[in-house]
Parts: structure tokens; sequence; C-alpha cells
């Protein structure tokens, strides 16, 4: 996978993997807060938005090989 990444990194296409383990660190999470304290400590953008999007849509959605797999809840 690493080896795949940097070659389409080389092409000059971007490449993403995300890989982990989260469900314990968000059962009661205050997401108002969670997102203030992302902001104040200037956290990138977009990881701001998937935070916000990953506590309240809670919808999972896989990309293979440039297709798009049918949305589920999570």
């Amino acid at each position: 996978m690493v080896d795949r990444a940097h070659a389409t990194w080389n092409n000059g296409h971007i490449a993403c993997v995300l890989l982990m383990d989260i469900e314990p660190a968000f059962p009661s999470v205050a997401k108002d807060k969670l997102v203030d304290l992302m902001k104040v400590r200037r956290i990138n953008g977009d990881h701001i938005c998937w935070t916000e999007s990953f506590l309240s849509e809670r919808m999972v959605e896989m990309v293979i090989e440039c297709n798009p797999m049918e949305r589920h809840p999570a």
C-alpha cells in the first residue's frame, strides 16, 4: 500500500489512506467543545470538517479503485 501511494504521489496525484480505531473515543464527546478546541489549536480545517461530519452524520462511504461504494450508516 505504501509503495502504491508513493507511485501515485510521484505521478502528481493525491493518495490518502486513513486507518484508525476511533469509535471508543467518541461515545460521549461534546461535539461543539471538541470542534472549538480543534479551532483554538489551529487544526487543519479539513480535519475539523471531517470530525464534525463524523460526529453528526455518522455515514461510511468507501472508494475502492476510484469506484465509490454505497453509503451506510455508521
